[in-house]
């Protein structure tokens, strides 16, 4: 026969289901936490990949007397769309190009990126997946510093190549930043474009074009981007903290130094 203390040993049905409740309601509590925290360890990894990106483009600019990595350089353009012209090609080397330091592994075509790498944000929809619509990826170059070739952009101040010596404030001028995955371009002049997807995912179904509305109609994003500067530093932004809220171009190209930190009235006019 048991004794009292020996009953008390085992579990009724009914102080299994109080534990089992407690702990479901301490995960609850915790999980939002973990999910901040795995966040912002992908934030940091997108970071990263800037970082390596500005040390990629600073070694390119050593060994093309001291030209900014180019958005693009001819023959980029329809039909020919050979990611050998493109900037991320510029810097990782494909088609027997020189890899000035990036890790990227390339479809066999070189139409798009597979797996992670340095082209890769962690935060974003995968390449394969469906929901990254654009033909691109994660991460646009700054055309209004960088420059391009692309017919279809006929902007001066666009098409222009330009040293670094003739930036006059690299901790100004923002070289790379986050496409928001509907913005279908390898670069941008356009707050409105970027992807401000870390804290709150940036799940807009659609971005307008540069010029065709102003960035401040999208002021209600929560979440941030990470923007790769030319001096090589990055900081994290909210629409909201960049140049100005008059003037969704500011941040790329302005007829102010002080705001996109280089004079667009400088450098090589793309034929």
């Amino acid at each position: 026969m048991e004794t009292a203390a020996k009953k008390r040993e085992k579990f009724t049905l009914i102080e299994l289901l109080v534990v089992i409740a407690i702990i479901a309601i301490l995960a609850a509590m915790l999980m939002p936490a973990l999910q901040q925290a795995r966040e912002r360890g992908r934030a940091i990894s997108c970071a990263n990949n800037l970082k390596t990106m500005g040390l990629a483009s600073a070694t390119y600019s050593n060994a093309n007397d001291d030209f900014v990595i180019p958005t693009s350089l001819p023959p980029w353009g329809a039909p020919y769309y050979s990611r050998k012209y493109a900037w991320t090609g510029l810097l990782s080397g494909i088609a027997g190009t020189t890899n000035y330091g990036m890790t990227v592994t390339w479809k066999q075509d070189y139409s798009q990126i597979t797996g992670a790498g340095t082209l890769t944000c962690p935060s974003e929809a995968g390449y394969d997946s469906g929901k990254w619509t654009s033909q691109f990826w994660h991460y646009m170059t700054n055309d209004g510093l960088t420059g391009t070739c692309h017919p279809d952009i006929t902007a001066e101040n666009r098409r222009k190549y330009r040293k670094v010596q003739q930036v006059k404030i690299p901790g100004k001028a923002l070289l790379i930043t986050e496409a928001q995955r509907t913005a279908d371009t390898s670069s941008t002049i356009s707050a409105a474009r970027i992807g401000y997807r870390h804290g709150v995912y940036d799940d807009r179904q659609s971005v307008a074009a540069s010029g065709q509305t102003d960035h401040q109609v999208y002021y209600y994003l929560p979440g941030r981007a990470n923007v790769l500067y030319l001096d090589g530093h990055v900081e994290s932004k909210g629409i909201k903290d960049l140049p100005s809220a008059a003037n969704q171009w500011a941040a790329f190209t302005s007829s102010s130094i002080s705001e996109c930190g280089y004079d667009r009235n400088l450098g090589r006019l793309v034929n």
